[in-house]
């Protein structure tokens, strides 16, 4: 009796669906051999090959011939084409849809890193700069942002405080400024000197225990005019517009009070 290919595929992959009949076929795929010598290398009775033999035969992957007292056993490869037609036709298959997932990933990876390079981009172009006239020479000026107990009379915005501030002036060194409001809020401000030119340049990073954003950099630079020195802070690097202008009115804040202190010490 002929078998339609679907129910000889379907013979096959019964077949070769136990590792014993697949080690088998691995075993005479070589050279023919006896039922006993296909038998040896397994922990079972020869009924138990046998019936794994009886399944081969049925999938018509192996051919039996007798010899004398001996049953010979050889591969038979010609009914493995139709698996293998049918295999390959679902391997082009996934090929093409991994393909297709690739190019999809890919598009996406590529989107992803764009998106992430015009946040960057983004941040990079958020800043904020303020430029005030202190009536005060430079050193005098410079001197209160980085002496402790002169940024504790003037180093928060409005009517806040401070509580406690230090300052290890030298790149790489720490700052920390404590604020207070009259509501009871504590507002700590801390980062690294970056760039120290007396009396011309301070910049250093700022962060907030307050606020998880990325970590930021105030650069302030000193200038003399007529009438006393020109103060420009950039606070740059912000994620959002919102942040910055949270900023921009706190460091106006932060400026006038500057100014009231050195006004009061005139």
């Amino acid at each position: 009796m002929v078998k339609s290919n679907a129910a000889r595929l379907d013979s096959i992959f019964h077949a070769l669906s136990d590792s014993t009949r697949r080690s088998i076929l691995r075993d005479i795929s070589s050279q023919e051999k006896t039922v006993g010598e296909i038998a040896k290398p397994y922990r079972m009775t020869l009924a138990a090959v046998s019936k794994h033999l009886k399944v081969l035969e049925s999938a018509e992957l192996i051919a039996r011939e007798r010899r004398g007292s001996f049953q010979i056993v050889r591969l038979n490869p010609e009914p493995l084409k139709p698996a293998e037609q049918w295999l390959a036709y679902y391997e082009k298959f996934w090929n093409q849809r991994l393909d297709a997932l690739q190019n999809i990933l890919e598009r996406e990876k590529n989107m992803s890193e764009s998106v992430a390079l015009q946040e960057k981009a983004q941040s990079e172009d958020l800043k904020l700069q303020v430029t005030r006239t202190i009536k005060a020479r430079r050193p005098r000026v410079f001197d209160s942002w980085t002496k402790p107990e002169l940024m504790q009379r003037w180093f928060a915005p409005g009517e806040m405080t401070v509580a406690n501030a230090s300052a290890d002036l030298r790149v790489g060194g720490e700052y920390r400024v404590e604020m207070h409001g009259v509501d009871g809020f504590v507002h700590i401000a801390a980062g690294v000197y970056k760039k120290i030119v007396p009396n011309e340049i301070l910049s250093f990073t700022w962060g907030a225990l307050c606020d998880s954003s990325t970590e930021t950099l105030v650069t302030v630079e000193f200038k003399d005019v007529e009438g006393g020195t020109e103060l420009t802070l950039t606070h740059e690097h912000f994620t959002s517009a919102e942040s910055a202008a949270k900023h921009q009115h706190g460091w106006d804040g932060c400026l006038d009070n500057l100014e009231k202190f050195i006004q009061a010490q005139s």
